[in-house]
This record gives structure tokens, C-alpha cells and sequence, in this order.
């Protein structure tokens, strides 16, 4: 397959892709767009509703899922992942979450919030800020990631979170 840019089209090909699909994404900078969890409010720049792996072409120093601050009803998360997907060597920065409304899926992991069984592998995770808990990740296995500098009311760096040769650094800012 083609790598394809994280544009409109590329989070098209994620909406569209069926379980099992990989979409590979191609160096960037990805700071505009996103869609809200159905039924709730904060913006996702990308959002994986299915079980689908989403991996870039050249890993985290060039491909880079951008959200954007401060705090509040402007704030967007990075990535939010559903059941059983993929996002592998992408660098997760600049998430935020708002400060009111539903305590998970809109107030944590500003850096990647996900079910359980969602797989983050390969991946930076730094500069985020929740207003619950996971300022970098809520939930999830996350494989050799590397985790710094991310604020949260509980679990700085990560929260609920699995980790398997992932480092946390700090600060993982707990306020």
C-alpha cells in the first residue's frame, strides 16, 4: 500500500478502513481537524473507531499527531483509539482535554485515550495535559513508547495504562 498523508482523505481512509486494515501514514506534521466521539464533546485530531492499525512509514521523529491547548472547550485530544487497534511510531504531542464533561472520554489521555486492549507501540508521548488522569495515556498496552513531560490530576505520564519496555520520564506532572 501507498503511505498517504494524514489530510481529510487519510482520516477518511480511517473511517473507512475495516477491522483488520492497516493505514500507513507518511511523514508530516498533523495539526488540523479531528471529530468528537460520537455522544461527546472534546475533538480528536485522529480518531480509530475500528480495529484498525494505523502506522506511519518512517516513525515518531517524523510523524507527528499535533493537538492543540489550552485547557477547556478549545482543546484537542491527539489520538483516541476503540477496541483492539493499532497506532504504532507516531510522536503525540500537544493534547488537551477539556476541564468539564464525561471524566474519560473527555477529560483523559490527552496524548492517546483508548480501550484496554489497544496496542500503542513505537511512539513519543510528550507535552500533554489532562484534566483527569493520564496526561499522556489513559488506558491501553503501551510497547517500547517513550513517555515525558505530560500533566494530569492523576497519572501524570500515563494511567491505567499497561507498559511493556516503555520509559516514563519526567515530569510526568501530577497536580
Amino acid at each position: 500500500r501507498r503511505p498517504v498523508k494524514l489530510t481529510a482523505r487519510a482520516l477518511d481512509a480511517i473511517d473507512v478502513a475495516a477491522s483488520g486494515d492497516t493505514v500507513v501514514v507518511t511523514d508530516g506534521v498533523y495539526r488540523v481537524g479531528g471529530r468528537a466521539i460520537p455522544g461527546y464533546a472534546l475533538t480528536n485530531r485522529v480518531l480509530i473507531s475500528e480495529s484498525v492499525t494505523v502506522r506511519s512509514v518512517n516513525g515518531p521523529a517524523l510523524t507527528i499527531i499535533q493537538g492543540a491547548g489550552p485547557l477547556g472547550p478549545s482543546a484537542v485530544r491527539c489520538v483516541y483509539a476503540s477496541a483492539y487497534a493499532k497506532l504504532s511510531g507516531f510522536t503525540l504531542t500537544g493534547g488537551h482535554t477539556h476541564v468539564v464533561g464525561d471524566n474519560i472520554y473527555d477529560l483523559s489521555g490527552a496524548g492517546i485515550c483508548s480501550f484496554a486492549n489497544v496496542l500503542v507501540s513505537y511512539c513519543h508521548i510528550t507535552g500533554n495535559s489532562a484534566s483527569n488522569g493520564g496526561g499522556g495515556a489513559y488506558r491501553g498496552t503501551l510497547r517500547q513508547c517513550v513517555v515525558r513531560g505530560n500533566r494530569a490530576r492523576y497519572g501524570g505520564g500515563v494511567d491505567t495504562s499497561t507498559l511493556t519496555r516503555t520509559f516514563v520520564g519526567s515530569p510526568g506532572i501530577t497536580y
